[in-house]
């Protein structure tokens, strides 16, 4: 019989971190008012259930699949926690407030939330067994969400934001796909034979190397100092660099980035290291 955990587990709740992203274009410009904060949690609920929905269509699609996985398998569908009516139920109830929350949104953003949804039923129910492609969607994912943040408040994407997301968001997924496949999981994503695994650890390193550039090029942009007011952003690198060291350290020696949104608030130096870069960013947008 179903529980408030199997529930939890069921609509990913640990995932819905990724949906922080949509407060990143506010942060960024140093916009991040009360009267933006009301639009921007309206926005982050509307992401969250949205790929709720999409990790249910998921789940129940690969619910065989992921008895195989040694992890996967502990999820709710696998052990047959929930039958297909309920299914229906919680699945309905989170489009009526999907619905709800979007009639109170931008247009461009409801676009984006549209999109982000088809483009994942799409990778759902077939694109993802397309190797290099899949992990291209999984992180244009990650763009939409910036994307849609941005039309939630009327925030420009800079160029170079946008490639710091994307740069950032294919460095975890190679990740990811690495750790899978050094730990031997092929059965339980069957695209990963299709990956070898010198190429993918090549392409971790490149799309470090790109993201801690993208991330100095967005700090140092004449654009962005004038927006926000202040040119010493780029100190911030300081803690990207020893982020990113750890992070490496994680993905070549201890395989333990098969789950990106644990890992962060996991990791104690990784935890401490985001706190500070956010504290930092946050003292020269706000402070000053």
């Amino acid at each position: 019989m179903a529980n408030i955990k199997d529930l939890v587990q069921l609509l990913r709740l640990k995932q819905w971190t990724k949906n922080i992203l949509v407060i990143v274009p506010a942060f960024f410009a140093g916009i991040i008012t009360p009267v933006e904060i009301s639009i921007l949690i309206k926005g982050f609920f509307a992401f969250s259930l949205t790929a709720s929905i999409v990790y249910i269509l998921n789940d129940w699609k690969d619910k065989d699949l992921d008895a195989l996985h040694p992890t996967k398998k502990n999820r709710p569908l696998p052990r047959g926690v929930f039958n297909t009516n309920q299914l229906f139920i919680i699945v309905g109830i989170l489009i009526s407030l999907i619905i709800l929350l979007s009639l109170q949104l931008p247009h461009y953003f409801n676009l984006s939330l549209s999109l982000f949804f088809v483009i994942n039923v799409l990778y759902s129910f077939g694109l993802k067994k397309v190797p290099y492609l899949e992990m291209c969607i999984v992180s244009f994912g990650f763009l939409l969400r910036i994307y849609a943040g941005g039309y939630l408040v009327n925030v420009p994407i800079s160029s170079w934001l946008m490639l710091l997301i994307s740069m950032t968001a294919l460095l975890i997924i190679c990740a990811k796909r690495n750790a899978e496949i050094q730990n031997g999981n092929l059965k339980a994503r069957s695209v990963l034979k299709y990956y070898n695994p010198k190429l993918i650890k090549a392409f971790v390193i490149l799309l470090a190397i790109l993201s801690v550039g993208a991330y100095l090029m967005y700090c140092l942009d004449k654009d962005v100092i004038e927006r926000i007011g202040s040119n010493k952003l780029f100190y911030t690198t300081i803690f990207i660099l020893l982020g990113m060291g750890r992070y490496l350290q994680q993905v070549f020696f201890k395989l333990n980035t098969g789950a990106p949104a644990e890992l962060f608030y996991k990791d104690k130096f990784i935890f401490i290291i985001i706190l500070s870069w956010l504290t930092s960013f946050y003292y020269l947008l706000y402070a000053n």
